[in-house]
């Protein structure tokens, strides 16, 4: 359950256009739609079954209350300092997530093999690369 790296945040923080801020923040967003699912699958793999279900239900939630909490607290944040610090905090955030992460998520006991599905991954980088460029030359 690995969150991005902060490099985006760091882009985001030095953007002085709009369009960049845009654009970046749009990649960003989709990490959570990401890490839900493979959270969940971890749950599965390192807890027993009676435990799975109530784990599930806990983490489950974790999206909606985290957009639900993220928009006022971030307007809040903008409105009283910059929109610069936003992103500073999210780099801060995933840096303590992944030490949190590393340090108390064991490993999976289940030893398989995976696949990386190549013809996934292009049509996944010529999809964000046409969207970004869509986003950040639109107005040209």
């Amino acid at each position: 359950m690995r969150d991005k790296p902060p490099l985006s945040t760091f882009v985001l923080y030095f953007s002085q256009r709009s369009n960049d801020a845009v654009s970046m923040k749009i990649e960003r967003a989709g990490t959570p739609a990401a890490v839900i699912p493979l959270g969940i699958a971890i749950l599965h793999d390192v807890l027993p079954p009676h435990r799975r279900g109530s784990a599930i239900a806990l983490v489950s939630p974790t999206l909606g209350v985290g957009g639900a909490l993220g928009l006022p607290i971030s307007a809040l944040v903008a409105d009283n300092l910059d929109w610069h610090p936003l992103f500073w905090i999210a780099a801060a955030l995933t840096f303590v997530s992944l030490v949190l992460f590393a340090v108390f998520v064991p490993a999976s006991s289940l030893g398989t093999a995976g696949r990386l599905d190549f013809v996934g991954i292009a049509g996944l980088t010529l999809g964000l690369v046409c969207a970004l460029i869509a986003m950040s030359r639109g107005g040209q």
